[in-house]
């Protein structure tokens, strides 16, 4: 194994050194890595979108656009993105690495064993996200992708959102073609589902529905079409005929965040955080305080032990066989530095035709062709191994893409738990051809689509559609 696959210069003076793949989908993979500069060291997650889709403007823009709306966040609760830019590797954002588990690992697992999550829990990591978006609406930031997929549990028992890549900036242009809604769907806000302008309290609906699952130790709005119509049409249901040892003043909270207009909602997630920081102070004054990183490290122990082996195997040899393989899908480049400023490679047309004129000879003689986007042709190089399987004990989450702005989402930071489809990819034939497009620095073909939802499969995801879409336009569902 080259030695620079597993380690990278980024400065001068730093190095980042490879640790283990968290995740990947359709569009990109996120790495966790140690960023070290002298004595100083300090482990990230490296977001990094697939060779060659750099190429494609739009993906190029909403990559970067996440990077920039998440970056001007600083809150305990919120994933922070500390660099966004590209680099002989392609596009890239360096993210925090938050230590812990996905709130959707825990829930699943919860509701496997019939045990549900303790409400004075359920409510901390509720609050602590409201504290989130909170610091998120005062910047004009909503998130509108609010899921326990986006949401981190820490081993240091903080709770932390993260995905913001399909964030809207109140006030900007529109980015997303009109028709093309984004998202999870068994999390969207009605609004979202008719095509009317978000609101910070379109994210106090999804809210909601992750504090009623928590609670009812259950989904609300699963079954794809089915959900998404119970969400426009039936009132929510009371989530003390799940649990019914709810207090009745959160229970009528929980139906205020999930009325169906905007109006009827909480005020703000300000509010919210007041009045859910209020149930919580009366529980724990009743029955004593529960520790959220105790309660993960009971379940998950073993996962934090796991990686901190890893880590230190990385960080005492860094250019350790055991790590060959899954490096190795990792792109070389002649060049070990990284620029902090977004560019294009000056030869990157002349690449890409001579990729596409040879397109023909490549599937004849079986050759694989790498991205692009760097100033070498990448014949040689071997495909990319393909992304691993989700692992099967875990619950893909239902995603939509068809929405609003044509502007625009971590274990990281973006997905601290390594659960490779979070957030989704669409049909195996339409990531085939948007891996096709990638390796030959095509833009992937347009897809006509019948008007009205219809559902898609592929590792237990559902895809809507509207009108007509490219798949390279689902950023919801890049990782």
């Amino acid at each position: 194994m080259s030695s620079s696959l597993a380690v990278k210069a980024v400065s001068k003076d730093a190095e980042e050194i490879y640790v283990k793949r968290l995740g990947s989908g359709g569009m990109g993979r996120v790495d966790l890595v140690i960023r070290r500069s002298g004595t100083f060291e300090r482990l990230c997650a490296v977001k990094r979108a697939r060779a060659g889709l750099a190429e494609d403007d739009d993906v190029r823009e909403m990559f970067l656009f996440e990077g920039q709306l998440a970056g001007k966040i600083r809150h305990p609760h919120i994933v922070s993105v500390h660099e966004v830019g590209e680099d002989d590797d392609g596009l890239f954002m360096v993210m925090d690495f938050v230590d812990g588990v996905s709130l959707s690992r825990l829930a699943k697992r919860q509701q496997d064993a019939g045990e549900p999550i303790p409400i004075q829990l359920a409510l901390r990591i509720v609050t602590q996200i409201a504290e989130g978006l909170t610091a998120a609406h005062a910047l004009d930031i909503i998130h509108r992708d609010v899921s326990p997929q986006n949401i981190l549990l820490g081993f240091d028992g903080l709770a932390r959102l993260t995905d913001f890549g399909i964030a809207k900036a109140i006030g900007a242009s529109s980015r997303t073609r009109t028709g093309f809604m984004k998202g999870k769907l068994g999390y969207l806000a009605p609004e979202q589902l008719q095509f009317i302008e978000p609101t910070p309290r379109t994210d106090i609906f999804a809210l909601g529905i992750v504090l009623f699952e928590l609670l009812a130790n259950d989904r609300l709005y699963a079954g794809g079409e089915k959900g998404a119509k119970k969400m426009l049409h039936e009132p929510a249901p009371d989530v003390r005929t799940h649990r019914p040892e709810v207090p009745a003043e959160l229970a009528e909270l929980l139906l205020r965040m999930l009325a169906k207009t905007q109006d009827e909602r909480p005020e703000s997630t300000k509010e919210v955080a007041r009045r859910l920081d209020r149930f919580l102070a009366e529980l724990v004054a009743s029955e004593g305080r529960l520790d959220l990183a105790s309660y993960l490290e009971e379940r998950f122990g073993n996962d934090k032990d796991a990686l901190a082996a890893e880590v230190d195997a990385a960080r005492t040899n860094p250019e350790r066989e055991d790590t060959a393989e899954t490096v190795a899908a990792r792109p070389s480049s002649p060049s070990t530095s990284r620029s902090r400023v977004v560019r294009r490679s000056s030869s990157t047309p002349i690449v890409i035709g001579v990729l596409i004129a040879l397109a023909g000879v490549a599937v004849g003689l079986g050759l694989a062709f790498g991205g692009a986007g760097s100033d070498s042709a990448a014949v040689e190089e071997p495909a990319p191994a393909p992304d691993p399987a989700p692992p099967p004990e875990e619950e893909q989450p239902e995603t939509v893409a068809a929405e609003t702005p044509t502007d625009d989402v971590p274990r990281a930071a973006d997905t601290t738990d390594p659960e490779p489809a979070e957030a989704a990819e669409s049909s195996a034939e339409a990531d085939e051809d948007q891996e096709n497009a990638a390796q030959s620095g095509q833009r992937p073909r347009m897809r006509p689509v019948r008007r009205g939802m219809r559902r898609r499969h592929d590792r237990g995801t559902m895809t809507a559609e509207m009108t007509v879409s490219n798949d390279s336009d689902r950023s919801a569902m890049w990782w």
